[in-house]
């Protein structure tokens, strides 16, 4: 129980530190051409919040270690999902603005 209080309290600070470190207020982000897919600023929250605690969640029972392993990797999914589009609008950002 205790490494699960350890885990979530520092997942949420990870979560909190780069919430305030990306502001998509800033003038200089706002300044920057982006594509017509970037989600709205608020949608990053909505997705950022139920991923960490997947990622934060670890399965029970370690005398079922496959089946723990099965269930960590389809936890996994949705994040590698969003991974890889972050990634994607990523390179596009810069694509878009090659001199920021």
């Amino acid at each position: 129980m205790r490494t699960t209080i350890v885990t979530a309290g520092a997942v949420a600070a990870t979560a909190a530190i780069g919430g305030v470190a990306a502001d998509p207020g800033s003038a200089w982000y706002r300044s920057l051409r982006k594509p017509r897919w970037q989600p709205p600023p608020p949608a990053y929250a909505l997705v950022w919040t139920p991923l960490y605690v997947t990622i934060a969640t670890q399965p029970p029972g370690r005398s079922h270690a496959p089946r723990a392993a099965r269930t960590a990797a389809v936890l996994l999914v949705p994040y590698a999902g969003w991974t890889a589009f972050a990634t994607a609008l990523n390179a596009e950002i810069v694509r878009l603005n090659p001199s920021a």
